[in-house]
């Protein structure tokens, strides 16, 4: 062979050899579109998987989340229809003093569990309902009427203070407030405070808000505080505007701040 020869054979395996390049070239990028793509597409179906997933899952422990106060709150607007017909949930046996029955229920509060804490004003005891129980629980007044320890006489109200896990009860009668755990009945009702009440309301901050109809007033009380504030009312009885005549109920907005009261006989 040549020299002549070796060149022109060197000549074509270097276009051989271009040519195989320039024909791969094109066949590796679209290899790696192409698992680029595959790639992508392999994300997006495991990303949509968990999600399905974590829905279903989210959905059926809704479900079957036992029912709370909290989870059972829904919004009132100007839309909003009632049923027309109503369940008992407690009592509804007539009046007695039998644990199925009360007699004159006067105020109550509903706990997150669904329990139902109710002032039996002239069986004179705090009774609590829970949810589909047949019949209640004394968890004050278990004496009887009277103002000893264990005694209550004409329990208006009770409201519950969530954050010192707490039932307070409007000892109408004995112009007293009492206060008890009432998850844990280990102790008996302590006294925190001498007054007139009927009704009971617990603001966010904590103030204890009391209806006395003999004074015709409103006031405001905090635990640990030495003086209780008249915020509404308090200058007898009257139909002037610095007056009630039985400021039975009321109402606080704990948006603004503002009170609203039901002032009974003067209608």
């Amino acid at each position: 062979m040549t020299k002549n020869d070796t060149n022109t054979h060197d000549v074509q395996l270097t276009d051989i050899a271009s040519s195989q390049t320039a024909t791969t070239r094109p066949q590796v990028r679209r290899e790696k579109r192409k698992y680029i793509i595959i790639c992508v597409i392999g994300v997006i179906v495991i990303i949509s998987a968990v999600a399905i997933i974590t829905t279903i899952f989210l959905t059926k422990k809704k479900a079957n989340a036992p029912a709370t106060a909290s989870n059972l709150t829904v919004a009132v607007d100007s839309n909003t229809t009632w049923k027309q017909n109503g369940i008992t949930v407690a009592g509804g046996n007539e009046s007695g003093k039998e644990l199925n029955k009360l007699n004159g229920p006067r105020g109550f509060d509903l706990d997150d569990d669904l329990t139902l804490y109710i002032a039996d004003e002239m069986n004179h005891r705090v009774v609590r309902w829970k949810m589909n129980a047949i019949q209640g629980e004394v968890i004050a007044g278990s004496d009887g009427k009277g103002n000893g320890v264990n005694q209550l006489e004409s329990p208006c109200d009770v409201v519950i203070d969530k954050r010192k896990h707490s039932l307070i009860i409007c000892d109408s009668g004995n112009e007293r407030l009492l206060k008890l755990n009432h998850h844990k009945l280990t102790q008996e009702p302590t006294k925190i405070l001498s007054t007139a009440c009927f009704s009971l309301i617990l603001d966010k901050n904590g103030y204890l808000y009391i209806s006395d109809i003999y004074k015709g007033g409103i006031k405001r009380w905090k635990e640990g505080q030495s003086n209780v504030e008249v915020i509404a009312g308090g200058n007898e009885h009257g139909d002037e505007l610095t007056q009630f005549m039985f400021a039975m109920y009321f109402f606080v907005d704990n948006v603004d701040g503002l009170i609203y009261i039901s002032d009974t006989y003067n209608h």
